[in-house]
């Protein structure tokens, strides 16, 4: 008995160790699109394996690892922070926080949750198990203000309120960036899948940091020194309405998010004119309709 609990404790530290990532804005690698719901059928769910703190005192709520992704009840955790209202939407299976300085909304089998006007990335999407939703704790925490450490020898995540709630959409994202951006993003990938929208912009955001093109985003996305780089800047299908996905994917991409690796390129090739990319650049990934090139 005493063999198999140690190799059990190796295999959840082998599991937890990898969750230092979750409270990091790293680049996420692109994966196939799947739902919480299809995770939680196929994925191996440790409840309880992480112990949270919040301001020195032990979380009692719910805490489970799912694909290396720390959840909590989104109802749990918002009403020990301070929630006035939590108002929930059968229809839509959207969950709408109201706190002191903070409007919150969570979607499941969205990969993002809002708060206070700003997109904040879910890898693995939340979800409704046992009517319950839930959502990631590194993206529910962020809003609520917590700054998050995780300690690894002791399996534990820190969590300290820095501010009432995270900054809002208006004063934290440029004005002027987002709307070109979130216009390009649609122009180019309004029919495609949602990762495809957030690669078109990571591909934006790759070329703004190279060294190789112009080093802010409206001056990529109007480049044209070696020619027009973006076709809607040519044919004026950038100046269309962005739907509501496509401003999203910009929000997320100008909060860091990346699912397009180093590719500084991308294009659909049935409609390609000009097969350059493809002959000179290395192949990263396909995404709908548009393959993506470093």
């Amino acid at each position: 008995m005493g063999s198999k609990s140690f190799s059990k404790r190796k295999l959840l530290r082998r599991v937890i160790s990898s969750v230092t990532a979750l409270f990091m804005l790293a680049s996420p690698v692109f994966a196939a699109e799947c739902t919480g719901r299809r995770l939680i059928q196929r994925g191996e769910v440790y409840r309880n394996a992480l112990n949270v703190r919040i301001d020195g005192e032990e979380y009692g709520g719910e805490v489970f690892l799912l694909a290396n992704t720390a959840y909590v009840s989104v109802r749990e955790f918002s009403d020990y922070s301070g929630a006035r209202s939590i108002e929930w939407d059968g229809e839509t299976s959207t969950a709408t926080v109201t706190a002191d300085s903070l409007v919150l909304s969570v979607t499941a089998d969205e990969y993002y949750i809002e708060a206070n006007g700003r997109a904040l990335w879910c890898e693995n999407g939340s979800f409704v198990d046992g009517g319950r939703l839930y959502a990631p704790l590194r993206a529910l925490s962020g809003a609520f203000g917590y700054a998050c450490i995780y300690d690894g020898e002791r399996d534990t995540v820190y969590l300290s309120r820095e501010k009432a709630a995270i900054e809002c959409g208006d004063s934290f994202y440029d004005a002027d960036v987002l709307y070109w951006l979130s216009r390009i993003i649609n122009a180019e990938a309004g029919a495609e899948p949602f990762f495809g929208k957030i690669a078109v912009g990571s591909v934006i955001m790759n070329r703004v940091r190279s060294g190789e093109f112009p080093n802010d985003t409206i001056g990529v996305i109007f480049d044209t020194e070696n020619g027009v780089q973006f076709s809607p800047v040519s044919n004026g299908s950038i100046y269309e309405e962005p739907d509501r996905d496509s401003v999203i994917a910009a929000k997320l991409t100008l909060e860091g998010v990346n699912v397009a690796g180093d590719a500084l390129y991308f294009l659909n090739v049935s409609l390609a004119e000009s097969y350059w990319i493809v002959n000179n650049c290395s192949y990263v990934m396909t995404v709908g309709s548009h393959d993506f090139y470093s």
